[in-house]
């Protein structure tokens, strides 16, 4: 299918991310290009027009592990406990970029693919927000555009799911979860809460976990610009419970409006 698909169980990371992790720049990372001398770091993704490398987190660990025990004793890495790149059917917590998001649709209810496009940043019909970033690249669950899919009216939407799947309409369930959440946040609040926690805590998916955590950090800071319209970075990430203040400034942005 063409676009890149990111199997389920594969932690993303670009070339920023490698470079840390081996202990160089990203200048050098990209100019040794280890992955064309060593075939266990594989590109999920090449670099081309404006996006970058993706590779998978997991090996990258593994490879840095090796070569770190390799030179502590003096001899030739040992990569045989590099993970290979999952290759099984698709699954629901497939990370898709915009393109793959699109094939993911059945081909029967697919808008042309400039609409699509248009959808990424559209004012009326838009794609949901998403669930991970890397590089600068945007993914989607498989199972977030989906659903998103499934939920919109008319030809393609709503009754209109694809075949052979099964009920993903609304459930009164998801908003309990989304309402405990939100008071997660409240109660943990200076805390970091990841969205492995929420789907461990509430026995979720992890996507499904991690839209209604999105979704409750947004309830939150919403709460917080009305009570505190000049609320910094750095509140604002104590308030939704994120270490950091990386992802922060998008969601006050969505969150004021």
């Amino acid at each position: 299918m063409p676009g890149t698909t990111i199997p389920a169980g594969i932690t993303p990371a670009d070339d920023n991310k490698a470079a840390g992790l081996f202990g160089i720049s990203r200048r050098t990372w990209c100019g040794r290009a280890p992955w064309e001398k060593n075939p266990h770091i594989q590109q999920l993704r090449p670099a081309g027009h404006r996006r970058s490398r993706i590779f998978s987190l997991e090996q990258l660990v593994a490879v840095r592990a090796a070569q770190l025990f390799a030179d502590a004793v003096g001899r030739e890495p040992d990569y045989s406990g590099v993970p290979a790149a999952p290759d099984g059917p698709a699954s629901p917590d497939d990370l898709l970029d915009l393109e793959a998001a699109w094939y993911a649709i059945p081909s029967e209810q697919r808008v042309t693919p400039a609409t699509w496009r248009a959808y990424r940043s559209g004012d009326k019909t838009q794609l949901p927000a998403p669930d991970v970033v890397c590089g600068g690249t945007a993914l989607w669950y498989r199972e977030t555009i989906l659903r998103w899919h499934a939920s919109r009216p008319g030809p393609g939407g709503g009754s209109g799911r694809p075949r052979g799947s099964v009920n993903r309409g609304p459930r009164p369930v998801l908003a309990g979860n989304a309402e405990q959440i939100v008071q997660l946040l409240r109660a943990r609040e200076g805390t970091t809460v990841t969205a492995g926690q929420v789907a461990d805590k509430l026995r979720l998916s992890p996507s499904v976990a991690a839209r209604l955590l999105r979704q409750a950090r947004l309830t939150v800071l919403a709460a917080l610009l009305q009570t505190e319209k000049g609320a910094t970075a750095e509140r604002a990430g104590e308030v939704a419970c994120i270490g950091g203040t990386r992802h922060v400034y998008r969601l006050l942005q969505q969150a004021a409006t």
